[in-house]
């Protein structure tokens, strides 16, 4: 009975820190050389008329090392974006473009994107409740684009 108690408290354990991984990411990268970050909270967005947004955090890789911009690939990729659906992941031609969502019915709470090439790469990480033509709803009339499975 202990064993399955402390199974059980892992498990849980591991499932709610998971969520916050996204976060580590940025944590980690946005104080090495040469990395852009720049973010966005509700209030900054108010200004912007974005009020179905709550945050936008962004990295930059632009002005970075080959190294490091390969350490962030090599990561990001490995990388299981469990709560997210992919939206659109293209890898082909040194360009890796990997789109995700995390949906709250009909709504979008989250978005990422993470874009890589040989001499760049970006994470930008869009948390919200986008609604109606912005939300699942918008993205499902993309259902007939070539190139955009959902």
């Amino acid at each position: 009975m202990k064993k399955v108690l402390v199974g059980l408290s892992l498990l849980l354990f591991t499932t709610g820190t998971f969520a916050q991984n996204i976060d580590k990411v940025f944590k980690k990268y946005k104080a090495k050389s040469n990395v852009q970050y720049v973010t966005l909270d509700k209030e900054m967005l108010k200004s912007a008329q974005a009020d179905q947004i709550d945050a936008i955090q962004v990295l930059n890789f632009e002005d970075c090392d080959h190294q490091l911009i390969d350490e962030f690939s090599k990561e990001i990729k490995k990388y299981k974006f469990k709560k997210y659906e992919t939206l659109i992941k293209v890898d082909e031609e040194g360009e890796y473009t990997h789109i995700l969502v995390s949906p709250k019915g009909d709504s979008l709470g989250e978005m990422i994107v993470i874009h890589i090439e040989e001499d760049e790469a970006s994470l930008v990480q869009l948390k919200g409740n986008l609604k109606g033509a912005n939300g699942m709803k918008g993205l499902s009339k993309m259902k007939g684009i070539e190139g955009i499975d959902l």
